[in-house]
């Protein structure tokens, strides 16, 4: 249901429409729009509620490709934490001589190392590409609701309010 603060601003706004529909308007006629802008068996601001409510249902979901990007950049953390584990760990067989197997080397650097790297680059370089995409759906998907909100609040005072005020007029 609608609160305080909402109701009150609508009755206002469809006070101010009748208003400014009646001036000049002898004082039944005034009255009679008045009485077309607010009918008593029709409650607008929970019928506004009620559509906005509907309306608006689904800006809260998330995309779909979002989880994708979730699930990969937890992958590449995975990722990032095996490397910097496994070279612990021949830092300690090093020392030890536990004998783990060697990975090999890119360039003279450790393969493990190369593979954490690559892993921390790759979710850093994901999260400024999946950023700018979120806010650029983010920017669509609020011009799309504003669109839908702005049509169905249309619709609603049209038919409630503007259309009986015309009528009477």
């Amino acid at each position: 249901e609608a609160g305080r603060v909402q109701r009150a601003r609508a009755e206002l706004a469809v006070r101010e429409l009748a208003e400014r529909a009646s001036e000049g308007l002898e004082r039944p006629w005034r009255d009679a729009v008045r009485d077309a802008a607010s009918p008593k068996d029709a409650d607008v601001v929970d019928e506004l509620d009620t559509a906005i409510r509907a309306t608006s249902s689904d800006i809260s979901r998330s995309a779909a490709w979002w989880k994708i990007v979730h699930a990969v950049q937890l992958l590449a953390v995975g990722v990032a934490v095996a490397g910097v584990l496994w070279l612990v760990a021949q830092a300690v067989d090093a020392a030890a001589s536990f004998g783990l197997p060697d990975l090999g080397s890119v360039v003279s650097v450790p393969t493990a190392a190369v593979v954490a790297v690559g892993a921390l680059l790759g979710g850093v370089v994901l999260a400024a590409v999946s950023s700018l995409a979120a806010r650029a759906g983010a920017r669509r998907k609020a011009q799309r609701t504003d669109e839908a909100l702005r049509g169905t609040i249309a619709t609603i005072a049209g038919d409630k309010v503007v259309g009986p005020v015309e009528r009477e007029l």
